[in-house]
């Protein structure tokens, strides 16, 4: 699979340097540490119903030392503020980007009067 920013390369060539350095400029270490800021780049996806970037960031959050616990605290706060669909969009960080089937929706299990 070819990366959003490799696609972005050869369909805009003008854009995708302005792109990279945006990326850059924002994910440098600062105040706040490179591991934080991929933890709030993942509540982000998890909050914009990104199913594949909150993939795709855990992997990079883990990459950068992020523990399992710090994905689930993500994964509260993301339920937090966003309630039922954060919690299901932030539960991808535990499905494998090389699975090929999409998670499913947990049932609710309502009993009938």
């Amino acid at each position: 699979m070819e990366s959003l920013l490799g696609l972005l390369g050869k369909t805009d060539p003008e854009l995708a340097p302005l792109v990279m350095k945006t990326i850059s400029f924002a994910n440098k270490p600062g105040a706040l540490s490179v591991k934080t800021k991929a933890l709030m780049a993942l509540l982000a996806d998890m909050l914009l119903g990104h199913d594949v970037g909150v993939r795709v960031m855990a992997k990079q959050a883990r990459g950068l030392g992020a523990t399992d616990e710090e994905i689930v605290e993500t994964i509260r706060m993301a339920y937090l503020t966003a309630g039922l669909p954060g919690l299901v969009t932030g539960l991808n960080a535990f499905y494998d980007l090389a699975e090929q089937t999409q998670p499913q929706a947990p049932m609710m299990d309502v009993q009938s009067p």
